[in-house]
């Protein structure tokens, strides 16, 4: 009973959950993931902290009957097609994955749905079995579904700007700043990186 009660308060994942609410159009995200790049040198630091990325943004949705959701995005239709690209390619990632994935795509052109495709060819790192599932993905129900769930959860956010950053499932202005301004240095704020040697 006590092992119960306790798993309770303390449960067994303890890592710090980090979401962060963003655009594939949006220029603020393209400087945040230069910045998380760093990340990728020090893979320990997944063992201590959980990322969701969310791509939706500042848009809206509506239902529409028989078809499903059709969503508005802030930088128009292309934006709203490399969101979906986004989340069909993330659910098919792990963490470090994820990270490599959308510290390229945001570096690249994605002006339009061709040159977004191509641009995820490169950053999946040629898998094709990523690719090819990508792109059913976005034609399927099911990439519909993952982009109104993203909707859902960025649009009960009630944010003012992209990115958006939460840590455990709070938005706190000081952590959100930081974190924009330097992620490696405000990750280290928040769990003891001394065993991780991390150099920011």
């Amino acid at each position: 009973m006590f092992s119960i009660i306790f798993t309770l308060i303390f449960p067994i994942n303890c890592a710090t959950q980090i979401d962060i609410f963003i655009e594939s159009q949006c220029p603020d995200t393209v400087r945040l993931f230069k910045r998380m790049k760093a990340l990728l040198d020090y893979e320990q630091i997944y063992q201590y902290v959980e990322f969701n990325f969310i791509p939706f943004g500042k848009g809206n949705e509506k239902l529409v009957i028989n078809q499903g959701y059709e969503f508005n995005c802030q930088h128009g239709n292309k934006e709203c097609y490399g969101n979906l690209i986004d989340s069909c390619v993330l659910e098919q990632l792990d963490q470090i994955d994820q990270l490599r994935y959308l510290t390229c795509i945001h570096q690249e052109k994605q002006q339009n749905e061709e040159l977004i495709n191509l641009s995820l060819k490169k950053c999946v790192q040629n898998q094709e079995c990523v690719y090819e599932r990508s792109l059913k993905c976005a034609l399927s129900k099911f990439g519909n579904y993952l982009q109104h769930k993203a909707a859902k959860y960025t649009l009960a956010q009630n944010l003012v700007e992209i990115p958006w950053i939460n840590i455990n499932g709070q938005h706190i202005p000081e952590f959100d700043k930081k974190f924009k301004q330097n992620p490696l240095k405000a990750i280290c704020e928040q769990i003891d990186c001394k065993t991780i040697k991390v150099n920011y």
